[in-house]
This record gives C-alpha cells, sequence and structure tokens, in this order.
C-alpha cells in the first residue's frame, strides 16, 4: 500500500447529502478527524453516564435508545462522531430552511438536527471520508467510479530499475 503525496486539497468539496441538501466542507485532514473522533467518543461517555444516572434514580428518556445495549451504544457514538466530523468540516450549505422556510444558519445547532435526518449523516461521512480513501488509492494506481468503487488506472510514474 502507498500514499500520494503533495496533492494537499484546500479548497471546499462539495457534497450533495440528498433531500436536495448540498454542503461545502473544508478538506479532511488528521487534525479534523482525530478531533471529532474523540468528540464524539466524549460525547457519547457522558451521554451513557447520565442515562445510567437518570435511570438509577427511577427516571425515564424517551428520545434516546437504552444506552446499556451495545448495538445502542454503537450507533450513538457512530452518529455523534458524525455530527462533530459536520461541526469540524461544514463552512456552508444549501437546501436547509428553518421553519419559516428562510435559508438556515451552518452552527452546531442545525447540524445536529440536520444529521438526525435519515442518512444524512451516513450520506455526509462516506462522502467527506472519501477524500481519505481517494489519496491512499491513487498511491495505488486506482481511482473511483462515479458509484465510488474503485477502478484501475494506468500508473503514471515509471518503475525505478532493480526496484521489486
Amino acid at each position: 500500500m502507498s500514499v500520494k503525496l503533495g496533492k494537499e486539497v484546500t479548497e471546499l468539496l462539495v457534497l450533495d447529502l440528498g433531500y436536495g441538501v448540498k454542503v461545502k466542507a473544508r478538506p479532511v485532514n488528521a487534525v479534523i478527524y482525530k478531533k471529532a473522533k474523540i468528540k464524539g467518543l466524549l460525547n457519547a461517555a457522558a451521554l451513557m453516564k447520565d442515562q445510567a444516572v437518570i435511570k438509577s434514580v427511577g427516571g425515564q428518556i424517551v428520545k434516546l435508545p437504552d444506552l446499556s445495549i451495545e448495538e445502542n451504544q454503537r450507533a450513538v457514538t457512530e452518529l455523534l462522531f458524525y455530527m462533530a466530523l459536520g461541526k469540524e468540516a461544514i463552512a456552508e450549505w444549501s437546501g436547509v430552511l428553518d421553519q419559516d422556510d428562510n435559508p438556515s444558519a451552518v452552527n452546531e445547532e442545525n447540524i445536529n438536527t440536520l444529521f438526525l435526518l435519515p442518512n444524512i449523516a451516513d450520506n455526509f461521512a462516506n462522502q467527506y471520508l472519501s477524500q481519505i480513501i481517494k489519496v491512499i488509492s491513487e498511491g495505488e494506481g486506482l481511482g473511483s467510479e462515479p458509484n465510488g468503487a474503485m477502478a484501475p488506472l494506468p500508473n503514471t510514474v515509471k518503475p525505478v530499475e532493480g526496484s521489486i
């Protein structure tokens, strides 16, 4: 496996999330990715702790699944990671309206609300994180088809004599 270096993307990425929503996102990098991953994990841990405390005193939680179940923990942790990733990356959007049909501001609360819609968070993460796969695959002589599948591309670098 190899990685192609020196091809830094600086312009905003345009991602079509479905439902008429398009976002412009900062290019993915290690800081954005790691920061979002840590935020997602910390937020999930806090939710689990809070839910346990509420249950221990006889309280009920209505809008969250039971976080004592592993599948629910994983689903919520992944969603919180995607939300944190969106908060780090999304700079602009179109097709997101407020209750009065006015363009909605890009902010943390609105990103959270948007990512609760079915498939929006997954569509964002799949498209946004595919930028990492592209960097790696370019070093492998692979490119991507319009549907996201990997396709062979011609090698542009001649092998060095005596190399493996």
